[in-house]
């Protein structure tokens, strides 16, 4: 989910950060084979959420502020779904 929000355009510090974040975001190839991860027909993946387990990762303070502004965006425009809610706990502040 939190790959599906980061802008693909920015500032220089941005996007070294943004990188940065991407080349660390799971799966890893070992979380591909243990959840079972595959590409399905129209470009979406699937994967054994049993098998799968949240990871935390370390975000940068540069891109915590783009994943920020871009929840508030979309929080102001009233298109979050249930899928953004964690996301929305961990870089917005007041909203847990």
């Amino acid at each position: 989910m939190l790959s599906n929000l980061l802008p693909k355009e920015g500032s220089l510090v941005t996007i070294r950060a943004l990188t940065t974040l991407r080349d660390e975001l799971p799966p890893t190839p070992e979380e591909v084979t243990h959840w079972q991860v595959e590409d399905i027909e129209g470009g979406g993946v699937r994967w054994d959420n049993e098998k799968a387990q949240d990871v935390e990762i370390e975000v940068p303070i540069p891109a915590a502020g783009v994943i920020a502004k871009v929840l508030e965006k979309l929080n102001a425009d009233e298109q979050l779904t249930p899928d953004h809610l964690t996301l929305c706990e961990k870089f917005l502040e007041g909203s847990a």
